[in-house]
């Protein structure tokens, strides 16, 4: 028998997911390493609440698995009150 999947449920399996983008593949420079220190500054952020420093962290990293973790976060947490068509535009 399948469990049932419920957004809450999908939502948490795609962080997971998204969570092991982050993961570095190469060696880092010292400019990939502050890259990487603003995307974890921003994930850090954002699991704290603070959206908006968290996307602003994202988006100076350049890294996009940051922002669209960022993004991910925030539907988690805010997912009733954003829309359906944000929540849409999330998975394009």
């Amino acid at each position: 028998m399948l469990p049932e999947l419920n957004r809450r449920g999908f939502l948490r399996g795609l962080f997971a997911a998204s969570a092991l983008s982050l993961a570095p593949f190469a060696v880092l420079t010292k400019e990939s390493e502050a890259a990487n220190a603003m995307a974890v500054a921003a994930v850090k952020e954002a699991l704290r609440g603070n959206f908006t420093e968290a996307g602003a962290f994202a988006e100076r990293s350049n890294d996009s698995a940051a922002v669209k973790l960022v993004e991910l976060i925030y539907l988690r947490d805010q997912g009733g009150r954003v829309g359906f068509q944000r929540i849409r535009d999330f998975q394009a």
